[in-house]
């Protein structure tokens, strides 16, 4: 039976509703065995007529709609089931507050918009896969439009200590101080109890295995890329810095990864890809972490 992109969401809004009411065994569960959480009912036919006022999505007669679209249609969706209650926003760095590799830059119309935020009362926490432990300069790099606005706004600490960055998706924690400069956090402080329990040779035997299925992947598909290896992470880049991992071989090194840490008891291997950038790497832990357990 085919569906028109309303009936299909008018679908997806009955099947997230019934998974929030009985999440255990729900239709979208069955149909959907990886599906995680939803915390909010999703009004996405309220969310398509908003995206309709700028893309004429359901008048196209030939070309479907794209991931992309959809994908918006849900953020939509979910703007609206906050309802002005969100108190805390979380964002991913490269290619979603700035392009890959870049700075988040003074004079952004992003800096004005996560001040504003701030000083509403909204903590922000970017989650980033840069893992830079011991090194609060190279992130403070990376937000010098936002310190430099703070700095010139004089902004009080009720506003400064709304922003963290969490770095290596979940090993390292960043704040800003008084002075608008960046501090790095003592892990004791935010560490959960699982992620005490970790053991250094745990975590050098789980690299050692990433990096293996790492480079026999990128050797298989003759990838030209050079590896790094770091404390809690293990990725690749290319030889060549103009150069960009498809988007195609990066799903395929991932799905390695994904399939050796499922034959295996490493549950907490993560595969890192980022679809269009330069670069590729496993983590200790991983995102989720921020989410699961706080």
């Amino acid at each position: 039976m085919t569906l028109t992109l309303r009936e299909a969401l008018l679908k997806c809004e009955a099947l997230i509703t019934n998974h929030i009411e009985c999440e255990e065994g729900s239709e979208l569960s069955r149909k959907c065995p990886e599906i995680g959480k939803f915390f909010n009912e999703l009004p996405l036919t309220k969310a398509l007529d908003h995206f309709g006022k700028s893309v004429a999505v359901e008048q196209r007669r030939y070309v479907p709609p794209t991931f992309s679209e959809i994908r918006q249609i849900f953020n939509i969706a979910q703007v609206y089931a906050l309802g002005g209650q969100a108190k805390l926003l979380t964002f991913d760095a490269d290619d979603t507050l700035y392009e890959h590799g870049m700075d988040l830059e003074v004079g952004c119309w992003l800096v004005d918009a996560l001040l504003a935020l701030m000083e509403s009362g909204i903590y922000i926490a970017v989650v980033t896969a840069a893992g830079y432990p011991g090194k609060p300069l190279r992130y403070a790099a990376r937000f010098k439009g936002l310190l430099e606005k703070m700095r010139e706004k004089k902004s009080p600490p009720d506003v400064t200590n709304k922003f963290y960055c969490v770095g290596g998706e979940c090993n390292y924690l960043f704040r800003i101080k008084e002075n608008y400069e960046m501090e790095e956090v003592d892990s004791d402080a935010f560490y959960t109890s699982d992620m005490k329990s970790w053991k250094d040779e745990d975590i050098r035997e789980l690299l050692d295995v990433a990096e293996k299925v790492l480079r026999d992947a990128c050797q298989r598909m003759k990838l030209d890329v050079q590896y790094l290896r770091k404390q809690r992470a293990v990725g690749c880049f290319p030889t060549r810095a103009e150069d960009r991992i498809a988007y195609e071989a990066l799903e395929d090194v991932a799905l390695a990864v994904q399939v050796r840490r499922e034959s295996s008891q490493d549950r907490q291997m993560r595969g890192e890809k980022r679809a269009g950038s330069r670069r590729w790497a496993v983590d200790q832990g991983g995102e989720r972490k921020n989410l699961s357990e706080r």
